[in-house]
């Protein structure tokens, strides 16, 4: 496994120091999370009752974009995800 990001703490009471800047840390996660939610764009939906993957439909009209047969959209509106 590999660090996420990693900090230097300095105690120095009253005042707590991150020697990584908060803003880094917090880009660090942001990138992170960027990721995570792309990740059902990966797993792609199968016909009913098989193994198969779901074709990808040619859209004729080129303003239009193909459908998108994975979970990714489910995922997305999910309330639970932010």
């Amino acid at each position: 496994t590999s660090s996420l990001f990693t900090t230097d703490v300095i105690l120095a009471p009253p005042r707590i120091k991150l020697q990584s800047p908060l803003e880094e840390i917090i880009n660090s996660i942001r990138h992170s999370a960027h990721g995570i939610s792309q990740l059902p764009k990966h797993f792609v939906r199968w016909l009913r009752g098989t193994c198969i993957s779901c074709p990808v439909i040619p859209v004729l009209d080129e303003n239009l974009e193909s459908p998108d047969f994975t979970f990714y959209n489910d995922v997305k509106q999910h309330p639970d995800v932010y």
